[in-house]
């Protein structure tokens, strides 16, 4: 029932596409499906547990890279600047993180981790565990191999596509 009103709202958003063939479409389309229903189930999931996406995957990029600026954390993200100085204005307000000027250079801000921050991160990974274990991790080890491999040469494909676009070559 579900996956046929999501294949119905693909075939509604389907241009008419007529100079590719109809198995590409089709993996396109499935592609296209997996991205949206991903998207749904991790905001269910996450706001079954009372967290907010941004501040779950701002937790995580700080448990592995504590004492970043607000700068990079925006670039890593690919979220905006004012976008990550809301999110973190609310993570610090809940105690989540600490913000501190950087010593070598004073216009820069330093973003750190708190014990509680600490403990939310862990129940966002634990979350994030259990969601890829019942998601990707229940295929079949060959499959899954597959997949790591189409992903990869996909991703290759795009970046190459982006990095053209700016005229570099990568």
């Amino acid at each position: 029932m579900v996956a046929e009103a999501v294949e119905q709202q693909a075939t509604c958003l389907d241009p008419g596409l007529e100079n590719v063939d109809p198995l590409t479409t089709r993996a396109f389309h499935a592609f296209g499906r997996l991205l949206r229903v991903h998207r749904q189930a991790m905001l269910k999931m996450l706001d079954a547990q009372g967290v907010h996406h941004g501040d779950a995957f701002c937790l995580r990029l700080l448990a592995k890279k504590e004492g970043i600026s607000q700068h990079e954390m925006a670039e890593i993200l690919h979220i905006s600047r004012p976008q990550t100085t809301k999110i973190l204005q609310l993570a610090e307000k809940n105690g989540l993180i600490v913000r501190h000027p950087d010593e070598n250079d004073q216009r820069r801000t330093l973003v750190f981790l708190t014990p509680e921050g600490r403990v939310e991160e862990g129940r966002f990974r634990s979350f994030l565990d259990g969601y890829i274990n019942q998601s990707i991790g229940s295929l079949p080890e060959a499959d899954r191999s597959e997949l790591e491999r189409l992903f990869n040469d996909i991703a290759g494909n795009i970046e190459r596509m982006l990095h053209a676009d700016r005229g570099v070559e990568r």
